[in-house]
């Protein structure tokens, strides 16, 4: 979308948007994705190793298990999903939880009524 149509139907911007926030819309401040798929990678990566762990110790039989399968590929892939997702969802999580931000200052006195 070019900067001039903001504000016109389909925009999610309003007329009246400064340049820095048409700057950042239209895709070229790529810095809170980045830092979501550097975390869900990271959480992947910790994910699939603890899969590995798990195989290779053989856990609860799981290793013995997915090797005698006649479809240990897809068994593989399976874990290999779940793991990826929870683990990289965690990870992804837990870095939004943790983003610092300012807290408003406090007003003394009795709070206000709604």
């Amino acid at each position: 979308m070019h900067p001039s149509t903001a504000g016109a139907a389909g925009s999610i911007l309003p007329a009246g948007a400064t340049s820095e926030r048409r700057r950042v819309s239209a895709g070229r401040d790529w810095r809170l994705v980045r830092f979501l798929v550097r975390h869900a990678l990271v959480g992947i990566a910790v994910g699939w190793n603890l899969l590995g762990l798990l195989l290779v110790l053989d856990v609860a039989g799981l290793g013995t298990l997915i090797s005698g399968s006649e479809h240990r590929l897809v068994a593989l892939a399976l874990l290999l999903a779940g793991f990826a997702v929870t683990f990289g969802g965690v990870a992804m999580a837990t870095a939004v939880f943790l983003i610092p931000f300012e807290e408003p200052p406090c007003r003394p006195g009795p709070p206000s009524e709604p």
